[in-house]
């Protein structure tokens, strides 16, 4: 039969934290190394049309709320049923990247990007507002913390899968 100790189920949640956090992190990237320089080169009117496109296509995607909430699911399946290991190099490697995770992926998306979203989402594609590429910057700068965050989560995450229980 299996032993579906406390271990092995740490093991197991890491190593989907791991995955999860990975894939997350793949997406984020994707945005910040190839979407925006993009629309970087865009006037006014043509970002906010883009804009608006991206955020009704993400809006309705699962991929990335199913990734957000395995990413966070994963590493607190790990914690809880590693409770019996909490003294441990693995369990604190992983707590750290969860709570990195939280603040700079979750945090950065709930409190910073999402309220940009809705002022991109109530701009006129004709005639965005004038400060319109400080807005487009924050969302740069906010969707890298983003990434620096997901990438340190799954770094912490795979060093943590890589430790032994001392």
């Amino acid at each position: 039969m299996f032993d579906l100790s406390g271990d092995l189920i740490f093991r197991i949640a890491l190593l989907v934290s791991v995955m999860m956090t990975g894939l997350f992190s793949g997406l984020t990237l994707t945005v910040t190394m190839l979407f925006y320089p993009a629309v970087k080169r865009l006037s006014g009117p043509e970002f906010t049309s883009v804009c608006h496109r991206f955020l009704r296509v993400s809006d309705i995607a699962p991929v990335n709320y199913t990734l957000v909430i395995l990413s966070m699911l994963a590493p607190t399946t790990a914690l809880v049923a590693g409770m019996n290991i909490s003294n441990t190099r693995p369990f604190t490697l992983t707590l750290v990247g969860w709570l990195i995770f939280l603040v700079g992926s979750v945090g950065v998306s709930r409190f910073l990007l999402e309220p940009l979203y809705d002022k991109f989402a109530n701009w006129s594609d004709q005639s965005p507002p004038g400060n319109w590429e400080t807005y487009r910057n924050r969302w740069y700068w906010f969707t890298q913390l983003q990434s620096i965050s997901s990438i340190s989560a799954f770094v912490l995450y795979t060093l943590a899968l890589g430790q032994p229980f001392v």
